[in-house]
């Protein structure tokens, strides 16, 4: 609720559309929109994601399949998709999920952070094979939530 009234969802919005408008081929800014999307959704719901925000799930998945098809060759990328779909509805999506997971343990790390990116790849696979629900739900909110002990006490006021 306070990042509802403090208007960031709207914000970020706002900014990724901007990152869009400036580099409509740039597959970073198609991720992130359709992960914002997707997000909104998975928090809100999808009524409320779409009155409120304008966010929808089919819109989301579109925009992280372009953003794919302008870096198929990203394991952060492939991970993230896959991270997004699990989180979503892990019973819905799992197959795909899996794919996308599995495409992005198959891309060679360039950097640090694809190395990372690819070790929690492989955390989410394990969840997703094991069949165990509690686990995956573990390691999804892991994956997803900000840490609450890196929380700050308040969320600054918008000014």
């Amino acid at each position: 609720p306070k990042a509802h009234f403090a208007g960031y969802a709207k914000h970020a919005r706002s900014h990724i559309q901007a990152a869009l408008d400036l580099e409509p081929e740039n597959p970073w800014a198609h991720a992130m929109l359709g992960a914002w999307n997707m997000e909104i959704v998975r928090k809100g719901g999808r009524f409320l994601a779409r009155t409120m925000y304008g966010a929808k799930l089919d819109e989301g998945i579109r925009l992280y399949r372009r953003a794919l098809e302008l870096d198929s060759k990203n394991p952060v990328l492939q991970y993230e998709f896959g991270l997004a779909l699990a989180a979503q509805d892990a019973k819905k999506y799992r197959a795909d999920a899996i794919r996308q997971v599995t495409t992005a343990l198959s891309l060679p790390p360039k950097n640090a952070f694809e190395r990372l990116a690819k070790a929690r790849a492989q955390l989410l696979l394990n969840a997703l094979n094991s069949g165990k629900n509690a686990e995956l739900r573990a390691v999804i909110t892991a994956q997803t939530e900000f840490p609450r002990a890196a929380q700050p006490a308040s969320f600054p006021q918008k000014r």
